[in-house]
């Protein structure tokens, strides 16, 4: 409400009107008025300089080197982050777009590493199986070829033993048949000796030559073996490159994720603040309030 003293020339009434807007204007109803040269004048309001917030600050012992920047408020001194002082004041609004898209990026980073495990890790071992393949089949190979050589060589010693024998019985016979007057029986049986002796020679050496051919073949399967042996220890080292490569990325990934949820979670609780619960004795000023305003209503 406006409040106006009519000057009508008696002292009494002036008094009256000034102590009456002198108590309303420090009690806060009306604006208090200055005194113009004739008794009039225009009303000035009061000025009131509210104190501006303190600027939110991240705590710089906290970031981690990767953020340690002058954007967060922070520089790096001998390897540690610290508070830079002339840095501008942090904006939030911006750190925490920033630190989202970071956090999101590192998420994104680990998914394409784990992707990418997959699908070489498959292939990899698509190219180790094929070569254990090849290195099955040499062996197996490898395997007849020496048992047929082993076969050979054990009928190759049958063969000798009898003419071992053969060759033992025409000692023998040609011994007993040295006395001054042999048996009538000797020249034959000795002529029949000696052919069966020629006879299993050249049986001997027939076998001798199978079993030779036999260990030949042994011998390559031999080399394609030991070949195929170098070419699986490659391919069981290149899964083991793959994998700890892969190990390192995922992990790299994996800290670098820590690293940027660490960082926004660091800008989030020095920009994001709840707000504030009235004080118990504003609370009630509130309650009293409602409660009354409710009564008029009924």
């Amino acid at each position: 409400k406006r409040f106006t003293c009519v000057h009508k020339g008696t002292m009494q009434r002036v008094i009256i009107c000034a102590v009456v807007l002198s108590a309303l204007a420090s009690a806060g109803a009306v604006p208090m008025k200055h005194a113009a040269a004739k008794g009039h004048g225009s009303v000035k309001h009061r000025q009131y300089t509210a104190s501006e917030p303190a600027p939110k600050t991240i705590p710089c012992s906290t970031v981690p080197a990767a953020f340690c920047n002058a954007a967060a408020g922070c520089q790096v001194v001998d390897e540690v982050c610290q508070g830079d002082p002339n840095s501008p004041p942090i904006n939030c609004t911006a750190l925490m777009t920033s630190t989202g898209a970071a956090v999101a990026s590192a998420e994104l980073a680990l998914m394409t590493s784990i992707e990418s495990i997959k699908s070489s890790a498959w292939t990899t071992m698509k190219g180790t199986q094929a070569a254990l393949g090849v290195a099955e089949d040499a062996i197996k190979s490898y395997d007849s070829a020496l048992k047929s050589y082993n076969s050979s060589l054990i009928a190759y010693e049958k063969e000798a033993d009898k003419l071992d024998l053969l060759s033992a019985q025409l000692v023998e016979l040609t011994t007993n048949c040295s006395i001054p007057v042999p048996p009538l029986t000797c020249p034959g049986a000795i002529m029949e000796i000696k052919a069966s002796i020629a006879k299993q020679n050249a049986t001997c050496e027939l076998t001798y030559i199978k079993t030779t051919l036999e260990e030949q073949k042994m011998q390559i399967m031999e080399s394609a073996v030991e070949m195929q042996d170098a070419v699986v220890t490659q391919a069981l080292a290149v899964p083991a490159k793959v994998f700890s490569d892969a190990a390192a990325d995922i992990n790299a990934a994996e800290t670098n994720k820590k690293a940027a949820i660490a960082f926004w979670t660091v800008v989030k609780n020095a920009c994001i603040h709840p707000a504030a619960m009235p004080a118990a004795s504003v609370a009630s000023q509130h309650k009293k309030s409602a409660m009354k305003r409710l009564s008029r209503k009924h």
